[in-house]
Parts: structure tokens; sequence; C-alpha cells
């Protein structure tokens, strides 16, 4: 969103309103001059110097203080200007405790707690900064600040190109304070803010042999992935870029030999989906066939029925349809021995795809219908509308245009309010195709496929 420029009787306003709410106020000459000079046409270069006029405790110099912040042409020259003031007015108790504040937020993934920051200012370990000179500083800059769920950041990005103009001009000035960083975090107990930061600040650092290693500990790993499958692989995908290390050799040991691992087994499932997501197809079957053996030994239907899933998912992938049909109606039959409907009907949808990618266009319709009628009984609509807009792709294929365009909009209607928005680009997009040789229809439900895309973005 653009903020269009104050026009100087709206700037008059603002300096009233804003100064009012602290019940303080200036005189008319100096709102006048503020008000007349162009840089305060900017609401956020405004609103930093009113914040800034509003505290300044000495009367006599305010309009030395208006004068020199006035020297300021834009934004960010304001703020390093109102950096110099705090420094001025917070080092004292603690020398660059305003620098290092700062530049451990700017360097921060998502920001820093006021209890991380406290550790990270103190002395060392059990000697954190006082609450009070931290509070004052606090209270100072806290308008410049934003809280989100406990994490202190910039309220916007002026201040952090000043911040990093002012205390992090140099790579290894960031790299300095990305070390204490992940110094701090490598020794917090397992959490969710060791899980945010650390891997990342490992990556910025290019520190790949100690992220590798980090990576490889299953512990870590899978409570990483719980929570953040995406950072995981992303992280991953970062050492492999930009070093010699491999997540196959790192998982070498329970690739091999997953029936010597002593550990949790669902480390191992943890293992597993990571290397299919990364294209490592045979090492996450091998995992697979382990993992289904371990549950089917143990009596563990449901898990047996995932891994063996995931086997043929696999075979999916390398292109092996026939095994993976026949692991798929394997895991129908145990599904439909488990009463667990909801994972039958997934299993007719799998084997329909098998059926549509040999050609078998009516033995998928069969099996689509099957999974279709099984979501609706159970309840599940978004299950019904996929079956029925992969069901549409067959008939396309098929050349029954009018079929397809019917089971498309059957889909549409089955939705509910809180259909995801990327599904229904696909279903518009499949209604699209549907009517490919009519052009002129076709074109809204490309519109609409559209549109819906970009909101799921």
């Amino acid at each position: 969103m653009t903020v269009p420029p104050l026009v100087r009787d709206e700037r008059a306003e603002l300096i009233a309103a804003y100064l009012g709410q602290y019940a303080k106020s200036l005189p008319p000459e100096r709102v006048t001059r503020i008000a007349d000079a162009a840089q305060t046409a900017t609401p956020l270069y405004l609103q930093a110097l009113l914040e800034e006029l509003r505290v300044w405790g000495d009367n006599s110099t305010l309009d030395e203080r208006i004068s020199y912040y006035l020297t300021a042409d834009d934004v960010p020259q304001l703020y390093q200007r109102i950096l110099e003031r705090y420094e001025r007015d917070y080092d004292r108790d603690r020398p660059q405790l305003v620098g290092d504040a700062l530049a451990l937020m700017w360097c921060a993934r998502h920001g820093l707690s006021e209890v991380e920051l406290l550790d990270l200012l103190g002395h060392g370990a059990g000697d954190p900064l006082s609450h009070a000179t931290w509070a004052a500083f606090y209270l100072g800059a806290e308008n410049a600040l934003i809280n989100r769920s406990g994490l202190l950041g910039f309220g916007h990005e002026f201040l952090r190109d000043a911040v990093a103009l002012r205390y992090l001009p140099s790579d290894e000035d960031r790299r300095q304070a990305r070390r204490r960083l992940a110094t701090y975090f490598a020794g917090q107990p397992e959490g969710s803010r060791q899980l945010d930061e650390l891997p990342w600040q490992l990556a910025e650092l290019e520190a790949w042999s100690e992220l590798t290693q980090r990576l490889g500990d299953l512990r870590f790993l899978h409570a990483a992935w719980v929570r953040s499958s995406y950072d995981v692989r992303r992280a991953w995908a970062r050492v492999e870029a930009r070093s010699a290390y491999r997540m196959a050799d790192r998982y070498r040991a329970v690739i091999r030999r997953p029936v010597e691992f002593l550990g949790p087994e669902t480390f191992l499932w943890t293992v597993m989906h990571l290397l299919i997501s990364a294209g490592h197809h045979q090492a996450g079957l091998r995992l697979a066939d382990h993992l289904s053996e371990s549950s089917r030994l143990s009596g563990a239907a449901r898990s047996q029925l995932t891994a063996l899933s995931n086997r043929a998912s696999i075979l999916l992938l390398t292109g092996e349809l026939d095994r993976a049909l026949s692991l798929y109606d394997e895991c129908t039959r145990l599904a439909v021995a488990q009463h667990l409907p909801l994972e039958v009907a997934t299993m007719l949808g799998n084997r329909a795809t098998i059926l549509r990618q040999r050609g078998d266009y009516a033995g998928a319709i069969a099996l689509y219908d099957k999974q279709e009628r099984l979501c609706r009984e159970n309840g599940n609509r978004r299950g019904a509308a996929a079956a029925l807009g992969n069901k549409a792709v067959v008939l396309r294929r098929q050349g029954n245009l009018d079929g397809a365009k019917r089971s498309c909009f059957t889909a549409n209607t089955t939705r509910t309010g809180s259909w995801p928005r990327s599904t229904m680009a696909a279903i518009w997009s499949q209604t699209r195709f549907a009517w490919w040789t009519k052009t002129s229809r076709s074109r809204p439900c490309t519109r609409r496929a559209g549109r819906s895309f970009e909101r799921s973005r």
C-alpha cells in the first residue's frame, strides 16, 4: 500500500493530534516551521520526528533540536540522527548497548525475545543485562520497534537499513553478530526458538560442517521436520548447493542398516520423508521397506499401511507402475480390513491415477466414481471434489467435453466455503480445458482460475 504525501494542512493537523495523545503541544511558530519543511510530507518522517520531539526534555534547546533533525533530507538520514541520540542517552550504563542490541535484532531470523536479548547483552552465562538498563532503551525506542508474538524486531525497513549502515557496515561485522547468535542458540534447550534460529544462522554463516552435523542428529532432525519440513529441505538444499556435503552420505548408516538403529522409529520415518522429498527415491524405498516390515511384525496395521503407501508413491515416481499398482491394491485391502473408509478412498484415487497414466480411462473413471462415493458417504467433500476434478481430466482425454464440464461444475458445487483457493484454481483450469474447443466460453474459466491461483499464493 502506497501512502500519498501529506499536504501542509494535514501535517499541521497530524502534529497537533500526535502530540495531543501525550498531553503535549508545540507553539504555532514551531508547528509552522515543521509543517513547511518539504521532507515532513512523508508520514513516517513526520511521525519519527514528532516522537523525538516528544521525548526531548529540554524546552530551551528544542529549536536547536528541530533544526538538527530537519537537516536530514529523508527518512534514512533522519534515523541516523535518531540512532545517534539513542547512543547518547542509553549507552552510558552499558557501553554499545544500542548498537549491539539492534545489530543482533537485525541478524535474527524472526526477531529476539526480551529474555534472549538480556542474555545476549549480559556479561556471560548466568549474568544477563539488568532489566532496568534494558527497559530505559526499550521504552525510548518502542515506537520504532514491533513485537511479533513476543519477538522484537524493526517496525519498518528504514530503521533496519539505518541499523545495517551504522552498526553492520561490513560482512565481517555481520558474521560476528551471527556467530554470537549461533553460539547462543546452540546452548539453549531444544525448542521452537532453537529450531527456528540455529540452522538459519549456520546457513547464513555458511558453516556447512556444523549445519550438516546438526541435521545429521536424528533427534534434532525430527524436531526440526515437525516444526517445518520446508525449512529442513531448504537447509539441506543450501548445504548441497554450496558445499561437498551430501544428504545421502549423512544418513548412509540408517539407510543401509535401518534394523540396527536403536532410536525411536519415528526418526526413521522422518529420514524417509526427507529422502523422498529430495529425490533420493531408492534410499527412501529402502527405509520404506524396512518400516513396512517392522510395522507388519509389530501388528501396527496403520503404520504398515502408511509405509506401503510411501513405497508405492516412490515406485510411481520412478515409473514402476505395475509394482506401484500392486502395492496400492495391497494398501486398499489393508484399509478395508481396518475399516478405514477415507484411506480406502485415497488408495482408490491412487490406483485410478496409475490406470489413467496407462490409458485405461474406463478403469480410472470407475475408480474415481468409487472414490467420490466413499468420500461423500464419510463427509469428505474435498476428497469428493478432487475425485470429480480428476475424473474430468480423464473425460476430456476421451473427448467427452460435456461430461468433463459437468464433472468440473459438480466439483465446484461440492466444495465448502473453506475450500482451498489453489484447488479451486485447478478445478477452474480443468473446466477451461473441458471447453477448450469453445474459446469464448473457456475465457471466463481461465480468468477464474487465474484469480483463484493468485489468491492462493
